[in-house]
């Protein structure tokens, strides 16, 4: 990166190509710098010479001199170098040839948000259609077309460093602008169009998702974050982590016609189940006494009725006293047949589960709110919330914050539209008031497990989500009570 690059704060190439646009944009500013000197000084001559103590009576000749023709003419030939030998050449290696690429996604947009569609295993793209969309499929895939049954949505985009990236830009409303700062590259996002880009990454790390188009009154707020990993194998296991299927019909419905195709395997629970079943077969090999009277179990009902003799012949049951042992094994069966029960009250750990909630909190994603306004815990017991977005192709987080801070708070996150770290510190401010939070923003179909301490005085404590402007909608409250 260039002198005039660094000193205007232009951040950090990542992308192979992104050294070419620095060069260009290098030298484009050296030759703005150039212009602006040179015409600043002319308007402080003219001025100067102009003034009119100086001049009090009009010149009717002009400028005699072709000096400013020729300088016009040298701007003019450096302004078609700059296009015919940089721009134009820049411009066809990005656009002329689209090789195979490595990594194929969909970005779709919509005010506000951004939501990339991957391809699976097949690295085939499904086909969407508009009318397919809805709250449970945002993004309009067509369950009918098998090259989509093994999509998913994404809030962010992650990608492996070094292969080659094609990103399809398209809009469900107005016009908007995929801008990737770091990689050197922005495409607009026109409704009911496609328009490709692609780029190879080269810098691991996270950085910024920007729409570089005006598109309205939020349009500072349609952020996302990009993501580069090390690796295949670090991108393969990302993908592996992520939600395929969801809750929603469709994804359901795609999830069997998965199954039925072989793609995807049939989960074998019954096989598991045959194993318990199997425990009860040595249980039956306890009681061999009964084997030598008769095999079908309803013979088990007659030495039922032998018991009854014994009371017709009471005396002789103290004098077999000495044989007593061997009535012992009839009431031994009675306790085995208890010691089952005996055995599940052992399992069940009620009192350490006491100790701890466990707690699912999730996302409504039309309303743009936690779908559990009321949480309650005991005082200083140990919380652990899975914090889910099914569904919302917003991004959020969570955080407990303590009583009465909620606006505090809410305020802070607000003002980190302008940090430009805050996609690095996932929108989380730092603040005294915050007693827990999320490790990361999470984007549709991904979760955050999140655990800590409740507070051991009783009271009513806020949570919220701190990406700018989403707390005044999106906010509950844990109800900390004994």
């Amino acid at each position: 990166m260039g002198f005039l690059n660094k000193l205007f704060g232009i951040i950090e190439n990542g992308s192979e190509h992104g050294s070419m646009v620095d060069h260009m944009l290098e030298i484009v500013h050296w030759f703005m710098a150039v212009l602006f000197v040179g015409w600043s000084i002319y308007l402080v001559v003219a001025i100067w010479k102009g003034y009119h103590k100086r001049t009090p009576k009009a010149n009717y000749h002009g400028i005699q001199s072709h000096a400013s023709s020729h300088i016009e003419i040298g701007v003019i030939i450096t302004e078609i170098i700059l296009l015919m030998g940089f721009a134009f050449p820049l411009w066809a290696n990005r656009v002329d040839q689209f090789p195979d690429p490595d990594v194929k996604i969909k970005a779709l947009a919509e005010q506000f948000n951004w939501q990339f569609q991957y391809a699976g295993a097949d690295g085939k793209l499904g086909a969407t259609d508009r009318f397919q969309i809805s709250s449970q499929n945002p993004a309009g895939i067509d369950p009918e077309d098998p090259n989509g049954w093994d999509d998913f949505i994404s809030g962010s985009l992650t990608l492996p460093r070094g292969k080659k990236v094609e990103i399809n830009v398209t809009s469900k409303d107005v016009i908007h602008n995929l801008a990737l700062p770091v990689m050197r590259i922005a495409q607009d996002a026109d409704p009911g169009k496609e328009s490709r880009m692609w780029f190879i990454p080269t810098k691991v790390g996270k950085s910024e998702i920007i729409c570089g188009q005006l598109c309205g009154p939020a349009h500072g707020n349609m952020r996302s974050v990009l993501e580069i990993v090390p690796d295949d194998k670090t991108f393969a296991t990302w993908m592996g982590e992520q939600n395929l299927f969801g809750d929603s019909p469709v994804a359901q419905e795609v999830k069997k016609k998965l199954q039925a195709s072989g793609r995807l395997p049939v989960p074998t629970a019954p096989a598991p189940a045959t194993e318990p079943a199997a425990a009860p077969a040595p249980a039956a090999p306890a009681t061999p006494a009964a084997a030598p009277a008769v095999t079908p179990a309803p013979v088990a009902a007659p030495p039922a009725p032998a018991p009854a003799p014994a009371p017709a012949v009471p005396e002789p049951a103290p004098a077999a006293a000495p044989g007593a042992p061997t009535a012992a094994p009839a009431p031994a069966v009675a306790p085995a047949a208890q010691n089952p029960p005996a055995s599940t009250a052992a399992a069940t750990p009620a009192p350490e589960s006491s100790d701890e909630a466990k707690i699912e909190l999730g996302v409504i994603p039309a309303a743009m709110k936690f779908d559990k306004p009321t949480l309650t815990v005991k005082p200083g017991q140990k919380v652990t919330l899975l914090f889910k977005n099914a569904r919302c192709p917003l991004q959020h987080n969570f955080l407990l914050v303590k009583p009465g801070k909620l606006n505090e708070v809410g305020g802070l996150g607000d003002k980190m539209l302008t940090d430009p770290q805050a996609v690095a510190k996932h929108y989380i401010p730092s603040s005294p008031e915050i007693i827990a939070h999320s490790s990361k923003l999470i984007g549709i179909g991904q979760s955050d497990l999140i655990q800590f301490t409740a507070p051991t005085e009783p009271g009513d404590y806020p949570y919220l989500c701190t990406f700018p402007a989403h707390w005044r909608l999106m906010n509950g409250v844990l109800k900390v009570a004994p």
